[in-house]
């Protein structure tokens, strides 16, 4: 999300589908190596579910945090600045 906010003007929405886009690619691609493991099975739904719910789980964070610090540390316009008469 943080990478995604700072390669250009791209829409807070779009930036969001694309990293759970990466969260759900990450989470099949994640099971389906486990299939090539040796002890391990592969292919679990509920593990996928859970990887994909992290991964949203830090999306929504990232974004929160990232909405809280633009908004905390924006730059007011030199008009609305104390004069400092």
């Amino acid at each position: 999300m943080a990478a995604l906010s700072c390669s250009g003007n791209l829409p807070a929405r779009l930036r969001i589908f694309l990293a759970m886009l990466v969260a759900v690619a990450i989470g099949f691609l994640d099971e389906w190596h486990q299939t090539f493991t040796p002890g391990r099975h592969g292919g679990d739904f509920f593990d996928f579910a859970a990887d994909v719910a992290g991964g949203v789980a830090g999306i929504t964070a990232s974004f929160l945090i990232y909405e809280w610090i633009k908004r905390r540390f924006a730059r007011t316009p030199a008009s609305a600045a104390p004069s400092g008469d």
